[in-house]
């Protein structure tokens, strides 16, 4: 049941973003460019680890904290993982497969990935992930994979389980 209302309000969110174009959370409106968009209150995005990026086919753009090596890692279009950064937290992979898959700004994807975003209208979007100042002291007790835009440090910055990392 728990899934059933989860889904279906991911997909009001997801109409709404179609005829918005991009949905805001934590705030009333989408920054120009974004197709998701958050607020400013201390929370980032979790990327759930996966068993092994290394041996995942994945479309160009795909982000994963990959558990058997404890890093944060992106696909790029040289068709190949970014390189793994040592001393993240391995393990906490989720066990069991989910095929639900969530579009948001477009209908459809060849794209490998949970949540793909696109657009279906030719428009330039991306992501504006979380903004905080100095997130990383913040956090009481972030979870491997958490990440968020640092202000202040101006960049990235992803929670391997053990210690923030900037990109």
């Amino acid at each position: 049941m728990k899934n059933t209302i989860t889904t279906s309000f991911l997909i009001m969110c997801c109409l709404n973003a179609l005829a918005q174009g991009g949905i805001a959370i934590g705030k009333t409106t989408v920054d120009g460019s974004a197709i998701l968009d958050f607020g400013t209150e201390v929370r980032g995005i979790v990327i759930t680890p996966i068993l092994n990026a290394a041996t995942m086919k994945a479309s160009p753009g795909t982000i994963a904290f990959d558990g058997s090596t404890g890093s944060f890692r992106y696909f790029g279009n040289s068709e190949d993982w970014s390189a793994v950064i040592p001393g993240g937290a391995t393990g906490g992979v989720q066990s069991g497969t989910d095929l639900n898959r969530i579009f948001i700004g477009t209908t459809s994807s060849s794209a490998k990935g949970v949540i793909v975003f696109g657009t279906d209208h030719g428009e330039t979007r991306a992501v504006v992930l979380p903004k905080l100042a100095n997130g990383n002291l913040r956090f009481n007790n972030p979870v491997a994979g958490l990440m968020y835009y640092d202000t202040v440090l101006k960049g990235v910055m992803v929670y391997n389980g053990n210690k923030w990392t900037r990109f």
